[in-house]
């Protein structure tokens, strides 16, 4: 193999390693290596050879998800672009890679609330894999239609997709992917109000996990924090919440720290946490902000409306929860309108 192209796969390799392990800074810095090394000096793709290109292709897929997990959506889309450019035109062997496009467009459009461009390009990818006939992508797809699906606040479609990812990874052995895809359920259970369940799966999660420095374990114990405070297990929350925290701040992930900031002005509202609820709702809604997340700004909006509204300023509590649901409406997404509409706080907003 030309030595180029071996290093280049070595610093591929490393970069699997910093995406579980964290930093993220890392991941990203490990894919710029792999590329200058592919490009050399002409930066030019189309003058590379086909093996050249393919393994470009995977190098690129991979920055994206770097950038897509810094917070960096438009970097990330650049990269997916990228990478179904470069596999066009390989033939069969760049199938892989396109359909690995597609699914980086899909969590792209989720990250910036939408959901029904990121459902398109999720389910092309999933038909790819099918005729691919790959269980481990497959799985992979149906987890990010879970997502798409929780964070577009349709819950039981969640479930519903992570059940069928956490099938394949039960049948093929996968742990790694068996702890993601209960703690994503667990997640999905909060949504849908089961707690105990959402308590189960999330601790079977950090047990299958055990000390091991996973980088999702941040939010598999924000969703943790939330069953346990639904549940009144105060100090519980209150302690994984702070833990979730430390992992997001670790692990460089804007989306956990900024999920761990609203978990935690939840908890503040009923247990002294050493901040105010105010302080820490408006710390996730800048983040969340800066990461173009508009359905986060949202849940984070209205759970700031809530404390406002029953033990703080009423006046800016309405304001809040009016803004809230309008992005909801403007993201179509009817199910936390109507979760909104059905509060009982709704008729003093």
């Amino acid at each position: 193999m030309n030595d180029t192209l071996a290093k280049a796969r070595s610093w591929n390799h490393l970069s699997q390693i910093y995406e579980i392990l964290g930093p993220l800074g890392q991941f990203l810095e490990c894919t710029e290596r792999a590329s200058e090394l592919l490009l050399g000096e002409n930066k030019e793709s189309s003058k590379l050879s086909p093996p050249y290109q393919l393994e470009l292709a995977i190098t690129l897929y991979r920055k994206g998800w770097a950038l897509y997990r810094l917070g960096q959506p438009e970097a990330a889309m650049e990269m997916a672009q990228q990478v179904m450019r470069l596999c066009a035109g390989l033939g069969i062997s760049g199938l892989r890679g396109m359909a690995q496009g597609k699914r980086l467009m899909g969590v792209v459009h989720m990250m910036v609330g939408q959901y029904d461009n990121a459902e398109g390009h999720m389910k092309e990818a999933l038909a790819a894999f099918q005729e691919l006939g790959d269980r481990r992508w497959i799985a992979r797809l149906w987890n990010a239609l879970g997502e798409n699906a929780r964070l577009g606040g349709d819950y039981k479609a969640a479930v519903h997709a992570y059940q069928a990812a956490l099938t394949i990874a039960l049948e093929t052995g996968n742990r790694d992917s068996e702890i993601m895809y209960r703690s994503n359920l667990g997640g999905a259970y909060v949504g849908l109000e089961r707690y105990r369940e959402a308590e189960q799966e999330l601790e079977h999660a950090t047990l299958l996990a055990g000390s091991a420095a996973w980088g999702g374990l941040s939010e598999t114990e924000c969703f943790l924090a939330e069953a346990y405070l639904e549940q009144g297990k105060l100090e519980q929350a209150r302690d994984t919440a702070q833990q979730a925290l430390a992992r997001g701040i670790q692990a460089e992930q804007k989306e956990f720290i900024a999920n761990g900031w609203r978990v935690l002005g939840r908890i503040a509202m009923r247990l002294d946490c050493g901040r105010e609820p105010a302080d820490c709702f408006s710390v996730s809604l800048r983040v969340f902000t800066e990461i173009s997340m508009p359905g986060e700004q949202a849940r984070t909006l209205w759970a700031w409306a809530t404390h406002e509204l029953t033990s703080g300023d009423p006046v800016r509590g309405k304001a809040m929860w009016q803004e809230a649901r309008g992005l909801f409406e403007q993201l179509n997404m009817v199910q936390m309108v109507q979760r909104m509409d059905d509060s009982p706080l709704w008729p003093t907003a």
